[in-house]
């Protein structure tokens, strides 16, 4: 494994070019580059051979030049003697788990999880070289006149008027009362007395009846037509 790795590295630094700066030192131009191998310190610029223990390819085209012997610079953790040095003492047998002596230490346990203050948060809290999220190009529109900016409740363009006004411009606004039996009064339905308002500003005259529920009908009239008739409790 070893003797793959000197063999790979010799055959990249074959196209490299060493410089002598010393005994032990030199400086390796590779492409745009350059790094300063230190034999004697088992050491490289580029920093694989301090990380690995086996020389690189900087390390290995200033050994070639030199004309020494790779396996004299790879680190002796790597080494057979070494290998054999560590395993060389017996292990001792090691018991089941439920064999073990008991210790006098307490039982570690995870921490107990409480409950913050407020409402939990959907989201995570975001890191400080995290980007933010992207902010919406598009705005809200509205849903009746299809406009950017505002939604349907904020709208100006409500094709629906509102109940004890008037939709139609040069009408007159009535205030709409509920009172008892009488004149100009009528009995719903349900019971519910109600009073009839015509407003005559306009050609076309809209007939509202209101009944305490809020509710409002609204049934076009022609000008001239018979208004109808009204029927008063005794």
């Amino acid at each position: 494994m070893i003797n793959q790795k000197l063999q790979k590295a010799q055959q990249k630094g074959r196209y490299l070019e060493p410089l002598r700066c010393g005994e032990h030192e030199f400086e390796v131009v590779d492409g745009n580059r350059r790094f300063v191998v230190e034999l004697d310190k088992c050491t490289c610029q580029c920093g694989i051979w301090v990380i690995s223990g086996v020389p690189c390819m900087h390390a290995m085209a200033c050994i070639t030049k030199k004309r020494d012997n790779a396996e004299d610079y790879v680190d002796d953790y790597l080494k057979k003697p070494v290998f054999l040095r560590t395993y060389s003492n017996n292990f001792r047998a090691i018991p089941d788990e439920n064999l073990w002596p008991n210790g006098n230490f307490k039982t570690v346990m995870p921490p107990i999880k409480k409950r913050g203050v407020g409402r939990p948060k959907l989201s995570r809290r975001k890191g400080s070289n995290e980007p933010n999220k992207v902010q919406r190009l598009v705005g809200f529109r509205c849903g009746i006149c299809k406009e950017v900016g505002h939604n349907s409740r904020t709208c100006k363009n409500k094709s629906h008027p509102e109940a004890g006004s008037s939709s139609t411009p040069g009408s007159t606004h009535h205030a709409i009362t509920t009172g008892a039996a009488g004149n100009g009064t009528t009995t719903g339905a349900a019971g519910t007395v109600t009073r009839v308002l015509w407003f005559p500003s306009t050609p076309e005259g809209t007939l509202t009846r209101i009944e305490s529920t809020n509710y409002v009908s609204t049934q076009p009239l022609t000008q001239g037509a018979p208004q109808p008739s009204q029927k008063s409790q005794p």
